[in-house]
């Protein structure tokens, strides 16, 4: 039998690296193919364009469900290269914000928790 696969950040994180990894690729062939002079065929631009749906949403759900996951490696390049440098000041506050409201969520449920019991 298969065994279901544990998520944990490990996991997370590289799942969310390959699916940036191939977005910026579909984002790449979509616009290779409109600035050339031959179009891409209505269905393969459509399929483009729901995988890019799923693919930005399945790494805002992974995101939100590690909060405390480290930037992935498409978001190191961008700093590291000052690319979209108000955005990834933006992006490394936001992150504190979120692990720190994840710590106090956690502290909350924790003093709720103890102080029911009593």
């Amino acid at each position: 039998m298969k065994e279901k696969k544990k998520w944990n950040e490990s996991n997370a994180q590289q799942t969310v690296t390959k699916l940036e990894k191939a977005v910026c690729i579909w984002k790449l062939k979509m616009d290779e193919g409109m600035k050339a002079k031959w179009t891409l065929r209505r269905d393969r631009i459509q399929k483009y364009s729901v995988l890019l749906r799923r693919a930005d949403a399945a790494i805002r759900v992974l995101k939100q469900r590690f909060p405390y996951m480290l930037q992935t490696e498409l978001e190191q390049s961008k700093i590291f290269h000052n690319t979209e440098i108000g955005k990834a000041g933006l992006e490394v506050y936001s992150r504190v914000l979120e692990s720190r409201a994840g710590i106090l969520a956690d502290r909350i449920s924790y003093l709720l928790k103890k102080t029911s019991h009593k």
